[in-house]
């Protein structure tokens, strides 16, 4: 057993041994090097509990990312199923499990930034005009498909601003999970985080099925859940889709949100791994360009853990 005064030295050993860790978990050591590792193991107490605790935070990470990773295959299933596309998210051995890691962290387009028609990178912003006059704005990380029915939001934010009338059909339809946002003329803003969806009315008027009929107009906003619908409620003018004009905009926002949008701006991938995180909440105005200052400033402000991993993960826990 170690005393609490060895906190300092198991802190500096997990760092240590911390890569050794992950590519023992990724399959990659060879057989010197797993004797080195048994061997380091068997030095102290200190030595097997930092290789303990670092074995366990990589199964909580591991957990933590698939649980993200298959929350938004599961929004994403009426493409997959349309498409005629399996996704076996449970077979991740060898090249496949390359591929995952790839995807959830940023570095490789995964199934649904494949088969989407338009998609933006981690920290891409992009602009769709259609041919009905509707302009579309994509955060980063955000993927839709565009038809003559209207547009289907997979993953990410998106704003949509409609003329007074389209030359497809009076009303434009945009399809995000079970919702059926409806509006004639205005501007529309959607964003998709941790299985909620949020729609917030900026110009005009909109018309939400999920499946009852809800009506939000101008600074209104309501949230979708599988659990059904939330509001509508007040949101403010300066948070509603504040990316498009280069900013983080929290105001008393959850975390997840939080996480959600720095997510869609940089590389890696951020986790919260507990509840009593995942409640804290947080406000403030940042530059849309350094999601990593916002992450230290964020972790600093709400005194919580940060564990960084290879590949820019980073583990927010209590």
């Amino acid at each position: 057993m170690t005393s609490p005064g060895d906190d300092a030295l198991i802190a500096r050993l997990r760092e240590d041994v911390r890569p050794i860790v992950l590519r023992e978990r990724l399959g990659e050591l060879g057989l010197d090097e797993r004797r080195s590792l048994a061997d380091w193991r068997r030095e102290s107490a200190a030595h097997e509990r930092a290789y303990r605790e670092e074995l366990k935070l990589w199964r909580i990470a591991h957990r933590a990312i698939s649980e993200d990773l298959g929350a938004s295959q599961r929004r994403q299933t009426p493409l997959l199923t349309r498409r005629g596309v399996l996704v076996g998210a449970g077979c991740l051995s060898g090249a496949a499990a390359m591929v995952y890691a790839g995807s959830v962290l940023g570095f490789l387009p995964d199934s649904v930034s494949l088969l989407s028609d338009h998609t933006t990178g981690r920290g891409e912003l992009a602009t769709l005009q259609l041919d009905d006059g509707v302009e579309i704005k994509l955060d980063g990380d955000t993927a839709l498909d565009v038809n003559a029915a209207g547009v289907t939001l997979h993953r990410g934010a998106a704003v949509f601003t409609l003329p007074a009338s389209t030359a497809i059909q009076p009303t434009f339809e945009i399809f995000a999970g079970p919702s059926v946002v409806r509006s004639a003329t205005g501007s529309i803003s959607l964003e998709i985080f941790d299985d909620v969806i949020e729609i917030a009315c900026i110009e005009g008027s909109a018309s939400v099925a999920a499946p009852a009929r809800t009506d939000i107009s101008a600074g209104m906003a309501l949230r979708v859940t599988q659990d059904g619908v939330t509001g509508p409620y007040e949101v403010e003018a300066d948070r509603i889709a504040a990316w498009t004009r280069g900013f983080f905009v929290f105001r008393d926002d959850e975390l997840a949100r939080v996480v959600a949008a720095l997510n869609r701006h940089r590389r890696g991938h951020i986790a919260i791994l507990d509840d009593a995180v995942e409640r804290r909440r947080i406000s403030g105005v940042f530059p849309l360009e350094r999601p990593d200052r916002v992450l230290e400033q964020m972790i600093q402000a709400l005194s919580i853990s940060a564990t960084h991993l290879p590949g820019d993960v980073v583990l927010l826990h209590s």
